[in-house]
């Protein structure tokens, strides 16, 4: 599986980072102008 971590007592946690951004980007107008990630994989929300 992609994005999953073990922790501690076999947990098994997944998460996905489909588009992230870092934090010191951000423009005067407060928007994020630039993100990386894979788009094809963003929910349609």
């Amino acid at each position: 599986m992609e994005d999953t971590a073990r922790r501690y007592f076999q947990q098994l946690k997944v998460s996905d980072f489909g588009l992230s951004v870092v934090a010191d980007q951000f423009h005067p107008d407060g928007l994020l102008h630039t993100f990386c990630g894979t788009p094809s994989y963003v929910a349609p929300e």
